[in-house]
């Protein structure tokens, strides 16, 4: 009976490698929008803040999110391509289009009221 334990513990224990080593990856998809972006809105060459959060869920093709300011809304439709980092998000009103470029900053534009400007992000990061 011990050899059959073995056996068993000599096939599974591969498997049990390779499924710890792509666990990470799994659970990052969706990780490059996920968080709290902050930094500058410009429009017509004024200065103002700006902070986006991002959510995904389970399944990890929804998303959600929300600007905090300079307007308050929920998005109500969010497109994101995790192959191109490219992002589009739309509420009453508002209108992103922008980049994730080295998975901290998202640049690209912010339409508020039929007003554009420059959007410069930063990705809220906690280290220890």
């Amino acid at each position: 009976m011990n050899e059959r334990k073995g056996a068993t513990f000599t096939v599974l224990w591969p498997i049990v490698i390779v499924m710890t080593l792509l666990a990470p990856s799994l659970l990052a998809q969706g990780d490059a929008l996920r968080g709290t972006w902050s930094g500058s809105w410009r429009p017509e060459g004024r200065y103002e803040s700006s902070t986006l959060r991002f959510s995904v869920g389970l399944d990890d093709d929804i998303f959600s999110g929300e600007m905090i300011n300079p307007e308050c809304v929920k998005f109500t439709s969010i497109s994101f391509d995790e192959e191109t980092l490219r992002l589009v998000a739309e509420a009453a009103g508002v209108s992103v289009q922008a980049q994730v470029e080295d998975g901290t900053r998202l640049n690209g534009t912010l339409t508020v009221r039929g007003v554009t400007g420059e959007i410069r992000l930063t990705k809220w990061t906690f280290r220890p």
